[in-house]
Protein backbone atom coordinates (compact mmCIF):
# COMPACT_ATOMS: atom_id res chain seq x y z
CA UNK A 1 0.00 0.00 0.00
CA UNK A 2 1.70 3.20 -1.36
CA UNK A 3 1.73 5.98 1.75
CA UNK A 4 1.69 9.44 0.93
CA UNK A 5 4.71 11.48 1.79
CA UNK A 6 3.28 14.57 2.28
CA UNK A 7 5.07 17.58 5.16
CA UNK A 8 2.14 20.72 5.94
CA UNK A 9 4.61 23.16 6.34
CA UNK A 10 3.46 25.29 9.32
CA UNK A 11 4.68 29.25 10.15
CA UNK A 12 5.80 30.47 13.29
CA UNK A 13 1.13 31.12 14.21
CA UNK A 14 0.90 27.64 13.99
CA UNK A 15 -0.87 28.49 10.51
CA UNK A 16 -0.01 25.97 7.31
CA UNK A 17 1.46 27.45 4.52
CA UNK A 18 1.98 25.21 2.24
CA UNK A 19 3.20 20.81 1.49
CA UNK A 20 6.32 19.86 0.73
CA UNK A 21 6.03 16.30 -1.07
CA UNK A 22 8.87 13.35 -0.61
CA UNK A 23 8.97 13.54 -4.55
CA UNK A 24 10.24 17.06 -3.95
CA UNK A 25 12.31 16.39 -1.65
CA UNK A 26 14.35 13.75 -3.73
CA UNK A 27 14.22 16.10 -6.71
CA UNK A 28 15.89 19.02 -4.66
CA UNK A 29 18.58 16.38 -3.54
CA UNK A 30 19.48 15.31 -6.97
CA UNK A 31 19.79 19.14 -7.63
CA UNK A 32 22.18 20.34 -4.54
CA UNK A 33 23.72 18.41 -2.09
CA UNK A 34 23.38 21.05 0.37
CA UNK A 35 19.19 20.53 0.35
CA UNK A 36 19.47 21.28 4.46
CA UNK A 37 20.56 24.83 3.58
CA UNK A 38 17.48 25.68 1.43
CA UNK A 39 14.39 27.33 2.94
CA UNK A 40 11.27 25.89 2.64
CA UNK A 41 9.38 28.42 0.20
CA UNK A 42 12.68 27.40 -1.95
CA UNK A 43 11.70 23.53 -2.01
CA UNK A 44 7.68 24.39 -2.17
CA UNK A 45 6.11 24.49 -5.86
CA UNK A 46 3.84 27.60 -6.46
CA UNK A 47 0.56 24.89 -6.22
CA UNK A 48 1.46 23.90 -2.96
CA UNK A 49 2.12 27.04 -1.81
CA UNK A 50 -1.14 28.22 -2.73
CA UNK A 51 -2.58 24.78 -1.06
CA UNK A 52 -1.05 26.53 1.92
CA UNK A 53 -2.36 29.57 1.86
CA UNK A 54 -6.00 28.28 0.88
CA UNK A 55 -5.70 26.02 3.85
CA UNK A 56 -4.77 28.85 6.02
CA UNK A 57 -7.85 30.79 5.29
CA UNK A 58 -10.11 27.93 5.36
CA UNK A 59 -8.72 28.14 9.26
CA UNK A 60 -9.54 31.87 9.76
CA UNK A 61 -13.27 31.41 7.90
CA UNK A 62 -13.54 28.98 10.03
CA UNK A 63 -12.99 31.24 13.08
CA UNK A 64 -14.94 34.25 11.22
CA UNK A 65 -17.88 32.35 11.13
CA UNK A 66 -17.98 31.23 14.80
CA UNK A 67 -17.16 34.80 15.73
CA UNK A 68 -20.16 36.34 14.00
CA UNK A 69 -22.32 33.55 15.72
CA UNK A 70 -20.90 34.52 19.41
CA UNK A 71 -21.39 38.09 17.96
CA UNK A 72 -25.28 37.16 17.44
CA UNK A 73 -25.82 35.25 20.85
CA UNK A 74 -24.60 38.22 22.48
CA UNK A 75 -27.45 40.71 20.66
CA UNK A 76 -31.01 41.19 21.75
CA UNK A 77 -31.74 43.42 18.48
CA UNK A 78 -33.55 40.61 16.35
CA UNK A 79 -32.21 42.99 13.06
CA UNK A 80 -28.72 43.00 14.06
CA UNK A 81 -29.07 39.57 15.65
CA UNK A 82 -30.41 38.38 11.96
CA UNK A 83 -27.64 40.48 10.27
CA UNK A 84 -24.63 39.00 12.22
CA UNK A 85 -26.17 35.53 11.67
CA UNK A 86 -26.15 35.85 7.86
CA UNK A 87 -23.25 37.21 7.90
CA UNK A 88 -21.84 33.74 9.72
CA UNK A 89 -23.90 31.81 7.32
CA UNK A 90 -21.81 34.09 4.14
CA UNK A 91 -18.24 33.47 5.72
CA UNK A 92 -19.51 29.39 5.52
CA UNK A 93 -20.59 30.00 2.11
CA UNK A 94 -16.80 31.39 1.06
CA UNK A 95 -15.61 28.39 3.36
CA UNK A 96 -17.32 26.02 0.95
CA UNK A 97 -15.84 27.94 -1.83
CA UNK A 98 -12.43 27.57 -0.69
CA UNK A 99 -12.69 23.95 0.43
CA UNK A 100 -14.15 23.66 -3.45
CA UNK A 101 -10.92 24.95 -4.61
CA UNK A 102 -8.48 22.80 -2.82
CA UNK A 103 -10.69 19.72 -4.22
CA UNK A 104 -10.31 20.72 -7.82
CA UNK A 105 -6.26 20.74 -6.51
CA UNK A 106 -6.77 16.68 -5.17
CA UNK A 107 -6.99 17.52 -1.57
CA UNK A 108 -9.90 16.37 0.64
CA UNK A 109 -10.90 17.32 4.05
CA UNK A 110 -9.26 14.42 5.58
CA UNK A 111 -5.40 15.76 4.03
CA UNK A 112 -6.34 18.94 5.64
CA UNK A 113 -5.05 20.97 8.85
CA UNK A 114 -8.38 22.33 9.26
CA UNK A 115 -10.10 19.07 9.94
CA UNK A 116 -8.48 18.34 12.79
CA UNK A 117 -8.96 20.62 15.98
CA UNK A 118 -5.81 22.95 17.04
CA UNK A 119 -5.85 24.14 20.55
CA UNK A 120 -2.38 26.38 20.19
CA UNK A 121 -4.04 28.25 17.20
CA UNK A 122 -7.55 28.49 19.15
CA UNK A 123 -5.68 29.86 22.38
CA UNK A 124 -3.63 32.57 20.54
CA UNK A 125 -5.97 33.55 18.60
CA UNK A 126 -8.54 33.76 21.87
CA UNK A 127 -5.10 35.93 23.89
CA UNK A 128 -5.07 38.55 21.50
CA UNK A 129 -8.51 40.32 21.52
CA UNK A 130 -9.76 39.07 25.00
CA UNK A 131 -10.89 42.77 25.79
CA UNK A 132 -12.69 43.52 22.11
CA UNK A 133 -16.17 43.19 22.32
CA UNK A 134 -17.56 40.28 20.16
CA UNK A 135 -18.38 42.33 17.33
CA UNK A 136 -15.04 44.30 17.28
CA UNK A 137 -13.67 40.18 16.83
CA UNK A 138 -15.84 39.83 14.11
CA UNK A 139 -14.51 43.35 12.33
CA UNK A 140 -10.52 42.28 12.99
CA UNK A 141 -11.51 38.73 11.52
CA UNK A 142 -12.63 40.27 8.65
CA UNK A 143 -9.83 42.97 8.21
CA UNK A 144 -7.11 39.38 8.34
CA UNK A 145 -9.49 37.96 5.85
CA UNK A 146 -9.40 40.60 3.25
CA UNK A 147 -5.48 40.72 3.95
CA UNK A 148 -5.06 36.49 3.03
CA UNK A 149 -7.93 37.40 -0.09
CA UNK A 150 -5.81 39.76 -0.89
CA UNK A 151 -2.20 37.43 -0.87
CA UNK A 152 -4.00 35.35 -2.95
CA UNK A 153 -4.93 37.14 -5.51
CA UNK A 154 -1.32 38.95 -5.74
CA UNK A 155 0.89 35.81 -5.50
CA UNK A 156 -1.69 33.36 -7.48
CA UNK A 157 -3.35 32.79 -10.13
CA UNK A 158 -6.91 31.32 -8.88
CA UNK A 159 -9.94 30.53 -10.20
CA UNK A 160 -11.87 31.87 -7.46
CA UNK A 161 -14.26 34.39 -7.74
CA UNK A 162 -12.53 36.70 -5.28
CA UNK A 163 -14.16 39.93 -6.15
CA UNK A 164 -17.41 38.61 -4.72
CA UNK A 165 -15.69 37.63 -1.45
CA UNK A 166 -13.94 41.26 -1.12
CA UNK A 167 -16.93 42.97 -1.87
CA UNK A 168 -18.88 40.65 0.90
CA UNK A 169 -15.61 41.33 3.68
CA UNK A 170 -15.71 45.06 2.73
CA UNK A 171 -19.11 45.42 2.85
CA UNK A 172 -19.64 43.93 6.27
CA UNK A 173 -16.71 45.85 7.71
CA UNK A 174 -18.30 48.93 6.52
CA UNK A 175 -21.77 47.92 8.64
CA UNK A 176 -20.13 46.47 10.99
CA UNK A 177 -17.53 49.93 12.16
CA UNK A 178 -21.23 51.67 11.99
CA UNK A 179 -22.44 49.38 14.09
CA UNK A 180 -19.92 49.75 17.05
CA UNK A 181 -19.31 53.09 16.94
CA UNK A 182 -23.11 53.68 17.26
CA UNK A 183 -23.09 51.22 20.39
CA UNK A 184 -20.49 52.33 21.94
CA UNK A 185 -20.94 56.39 20.87
CA UNK A 186 -24.33 55.82 22.83
CA UNK A 187 -22.46 54.37 25.98
CA UNK A 188 -20.02 57.27 25.81
CA UNK A 189 -17.43 53.95 25.45
CA UNK A 190 -14.35 54.27 23.27
CA UNK A 191 -13.98 51.16 20.50
CA UNK A 192 -10.89 49.46 19.53
CA UNK A 193 -11.61 51.18 16.26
Amino acid sequence: RKKLGTLVVINSKKISTGIITDGQIRRKTKESELIFNKKVKDIMTKKNQYIGKLEGLLTHLKNAKLEYLKAADQLNNAEHKRYLNQQATLRNRLFQEILEELRRHGMTLDNLVISRFNFDQLLISSIDMLQASAIEKCIHSDTYLLEKYNEIQEGFDSELDLFSAFETLQNALVKNKALVTNFFSKRGIDSIF
